[in-house]
């Protein structure tokens, strides 16, 4: 197949490209054309019950019909006498725009109570799951094993807790896709989930577009069910977040300075414990964003600083990638044999070292809600809208959340030179900038469009509109009905779901973390209950001994 080169995502001269083992497009049975239901229509309802509590166009209004202008000053609303041979019918009279303005009160005042207790329910649980983590670390110094576990249970609890959050307060519909060999590990369940099967070990990266980025990842690490064994490399200003920030070291985040002298050595001592971990075959996923920050026009700026210091052409949808923490992260969590040779045989014994074996890359892209109204302006940065504010309290999450994915193999990676790692690294940003910028031009992703016509009457045809150097006519409308079809043996090429439970009983195992604080503290009330009546009676003895020794 063709690279990228040739289909002019990438320039001529890029050293590397997306290649993928070309394959015969067929479909594998007959579709109808009807639209299949999407994650949208469960989307959809949530978000109008969520705009129904302001919404301030009062139900029944009338419009203007007939040149005459409807009576919005009076409404009838009958009722059923209790005897039901009679015809009697109450009448209530409205009181014009007085009591609509005092019902559009009451839904705003409504709509604040209820958020009022979203919020006191979610910092409820939160502090819950954070006193959970006091109570287990102690743990640390009789057994670190059961200290991660406890950890590692503790991190599910709130990996459960923003999905949940995510699935009833900001709906979204999310559209993933990837490399042949990604799609064979995903999978779109009966109903209408997500359930993936990725490694258990692995290092993630991706671009950072907006401030919840790593909520979406943590949600995919659940779809693999491995939400409690994430860990994320953060700027350290992090962990100085009241409540969060002290709850996110003893999930054991890792918060850098973005100084390598200052930070060499903390990421030493955190990817030692990481490394420990995998020996141990626990899971574990480390996830970073090699930009450093969010692509805001702070960002921009430092990037085509950047680019002009070193003489290269500048990114458009992503920003420079650092690569020192990427490198440093790969040589200390690969996969390793050693050798040693016995001096007194000269025996050579291989020892395999586990490790992570595969770096997984994200391209992540989101689309704005329909709500945003031209009269604000062009968006140029995506995190100037999709903040957690208005995602999480005013019921705008992005519409649909894209994401590509690849994954390299470790031992294909030149992360032992220095030099060619950073070579390595800004090729796949630039590839990174290309498929964004295919997918603000088509709206999609190369490789996963499908267009279905008719030709003639009764032949139904299936072309690959897109593709790495592919190039073909869509059939002639009408009908052009875009549907995903499955290319065999490579799974579907995009799967469209939603943020969401994998099972609604889920939701209930936050709960289970209130429940371990209400145990423990009828524990240490008993505790002291005991100390307190040892201490009252070593104090009487200790009265009367005193007494006695003094007769």
């Amino acid at each position: 197949m063709a690279n990228q080169a040739e289909m002019g995502i990438l320039p001529a001269t890029s050293d590397c490209s997306l290649s993928n083992t070309s394959a015969t497009f067929q479909p594998t049975s007959v579709v109808d054309f009807t639209p299949p239901p999407t994650a949208d229509s469960n989307r959809e309802s949530r978000k109008s019950f969520h705009a129904s509590l302001a919404d301030e166009t009062p139900e029944g209004q009338e419009g203007e019909s007939g040149g005459e202008k409807a009576d919005a000053m009076t409404r009838t609303t009958s009722y059923s006498s209790v005897d039901s041979d009679s015809s009697d019918r109450y009448l209530l009279q409205g009181d014009g725009d007085g009591g609509e303005k005092k019902r559009t009160k009451m839904r705003k005042f409504g709509s604040i109570v209820l958020y009022t207790v979203y919020f006191a329910v979610c910092l409820a649980i939160g502090a819950g799951i954070l006193i959970s983590q006091i109570i287990g670390s102690p743990l640390y110094w009789y057994s670190k094993p059961a200290y991660y576990s406890w950890m590692a249970r503790t991190k599910q609890h709130f990996g459960v807790l923003a999905t949940t959050i995510t699935q009833w307060w900001a709906p979204t519909t999310v559209r993933i896709t990837g490399e042949p060999d990604i799609r064979k590990e995903m999978r779109r369940t009966s109903d209408g989930g997500l359930e993936t099967k990725f490694p258990e070990r692995l290092v993630v990266i991706a671009n950072h577009q907006i401030y919840s980025d790593w909520l979406y990842l943590w949600w995919l690490a659940y779809t693999s069910k491995l939400h409690g064994h994430i860990f994320i490399i953060l700027k350290q200003s992090l962990q100085y977040v009241p409540l969060f920030g002290l709850g996110m070291r003893f999930y054991g985040f890792i918060f850098l300075a973005r100084k390598w002298a200052t930070d060499r050595a903390r990421l030493t001592h955190r990817l030692s414990r990481l490394s420990d971990s995998c020996k141990r075959d626990d899971p574990m996923w480390l996830l970073l964003f090699p930009e450093g920050t969010n692509l805001s026009r702070e960002g921009r700026a430092t990037s085509r600083r950047y680019s002009s210091k070193m003489g290269i052409p500048d990114l458009t949808h992503v920003l420079h990638p650092r690569a020192t923490g990427v490198r440093f992260c790969l040589e200390r969590l690969a996969s390793k044999t050693i050798s040693t040779t016995d001096i007194a045989t000269g025996q050579v014994t291989a020892e395999h070292i586990k490790g992570v074996d595969y770096l997984y890359d994200c391209t992540i892209h989101y689309t704005l809600p329909d709500d945003i109204s031209p009269a604000e302006g062009p968006i140029e940065y995506k995190q100037d809208v999709l903040t957690i504010g208005s995602i999480y309290t005013q019921n705008r999450p992005p519409k649909y959340v894209n994401m590509y994915w690849r994954r390299f193999a470790v031992d294909d990676i030149p992360y032992s030179d220095e030099e060619k790692f950073k070579d390595w690294l800004t090729v796949r940003w630039r590839e990174k900038d290309a498929l964004l910028e295919y997918f603000e031009t088509h709206g999609t992703w190369p490789e996963d469009e499908v267009v279905l016509g008719w030709k003639g009457q009764s032949e139904m045809v299936s072309k690959k509109v897109v593709g790495l150097g592919a190039e073909a006519t869509p059939p002639p409308s009408p009908p052009a009905v875009k549907r995903v079809m499955e290319m065999p043996g490579q799974g579907p090429p995009v799967i469209e779901t939603e943020v969401k439970l994998r099972y609604w009983w889920h939701a209930f195992d936050v709960f289970t973390v209130l429940a371990t604080i209400a145990v423990f503290g009828k524990l240490m009330v008993k505790l002291w209950g005991g100390l307190a009546g040892w201490v009252g009676l070593g104090t009487v003895a200790g009265v009367q001994a005193v007494e006695f020794a003094l007769r």
